[in-house]
């Protein structure tokens, strides 16, 4: 079952180039994007080989083959939204357009990677089980997947994503579990999404006039620094990866069998 509301932030006549350049900007001016955006990138390329062909899908604006030079006739993205596929297209990468629930391409790969989507979508296992057809044998996913291991301990009706109606994850032992029924196996689960997690939302923005406003000058100090002084290395090591409630999602390696 699709999103709407969400699927139309991408597809609707106002997302034109402008909100695709703000969109893909996040990623290089706010720390917390940052973070998830280099350790997808540091992941990635643990499995890429020079001569894979690699999918993203979605694409979006396309940051993950911009920060990994890999060759662009190796390359394919695919997204609903004519805005993503044209910049990308613009890049030189070429693009299918479709449905993640359809996601029907003649061609096969081996690497496909998936960010910062399937929370979206209720019936999420699908769209997993679509990425998995499209592997060729030994072909890795990467991909994140909203922790349940979280939402089984914060309250849901203090979650921060509103316009989300559902918790659409799984627990650590249900990745493996459904992964291994698609005739793949776990390579590789880290911790992921930390400094943007409900928890660290809830602290965000929780208290009085006066206490979030010294908040939010914590948190822009830490932001600048961060840009300033190149932390990301301190800040991938305060996260504490053995509290795993305290992390948004999984970021997640299979290789198909």
């Amino acid at each position: 079952m699709a999103n709407i509301e969400y699927t139309n932030k991408w597809t609707n006549n106002s997302f034109n180039a402008k909100k695709v350049n703000e969109y893909d900007r996040k990623f290089y001016v706010r720390f917390e994007k940052n973070i998830k955006h280099r350790q997808q990138i540091n992941l990635i390329k643990k499995y890429l080989k020079e001569t894979d062909k690699w999918l993203d899908a979605p694409i979006g604006s396309g940051r993950l083959m911009d920060a990994i030079k890999h060759d662009n006739s190796l390359c394919n993205g695919f997204d609903i939204s004519d805005s993503f596929i044209e910049w990308n297209n613009n890049k030189g990468i070429e693009c299918f357009k479709g449905d993640l629930f359809e996601l029907n391409i003649d061609k096969k790969f081996d690497i496909i990677t998936s960010m910062h989507t399937i929370f979206a979508f209720k019936d999420f296992k699908k769209i997993l089980n679509n990425y998995t057809k499209l592997l060729e044998k030994n072909g890795y996913l990467i991909v994140d997947i909203v922790n349940n291991d979280l939402y089984n301990k914060f309250p849901f009706d203090k979650k921060h994503d509103k316009s989300i109606d559902s918790i659409n994850g799984m627990t650590l032992d249900e990745i493996e579990l459904f992964f291994n029924e698609l005739n793949c196996y776990l390579i590789e689960l880290n911790t992921h999404d930390y400094f943007d997690s409900e928890y660290v939302l809830d602290w965000k923005y929780s208290g009085n006039y006066l206490v979030k406003k010294v908040k939010n000058l914590i948190w822009r100090v830490a932001n600048k620094l961060y840009f300033k002084l190149n932390l990301f290395p301190l800040f991938d090591l305060l996260e504490d990866r053995e509290k795993i409630e305290y992390f948004n999602k999984y970021l997640v390696v299979v290789r198909k069998r």
